[in-house]
């Protein structure tokens, strides 16, 4: 009997996953495709698609810079608790 292929074995693990989205086996993974496709299409029949797009562009781009700053203050203050001094040095 041969081996299955690679492609037949992701094939029914795409399969297998979609079953357990639609028969709520999984109840978290489930309801965050739920809620998330619900609110696409409420979002596409308020807005027009260019609006939407749009949007999730700009809410992506948000979310990037905001984690792009937050590392950066970490690192600052990282290095700055290294240096000679500071603020452990105040509280002795």
């Amino acid at each position: 009997m041969p081996s299955p292929s690679l492609e037949a074995l992701k094939a029914r693990l795409d399969v297998d996953l979609m079953h357990d989205l639609i028969f709520w086996r999984d109840v978290r993974r489930s309801g965050l495709v739920f809620a998330s496709s619900l609110l696409l299409l409420l979002s596409l029949a308020a807005f027009s698609v260019v609006s939407v797009v749009a949007y999730l562009v700009l809410a992506l781009l948000s979310v990037t810079i905001s984690f792009r700053v937050y590392k950066s203050v970490i690192q600052a203050v990282q290095k700055s608790e290294e240096g000679e001094g500071g603020w452990h040095t105040l509280q002795r």
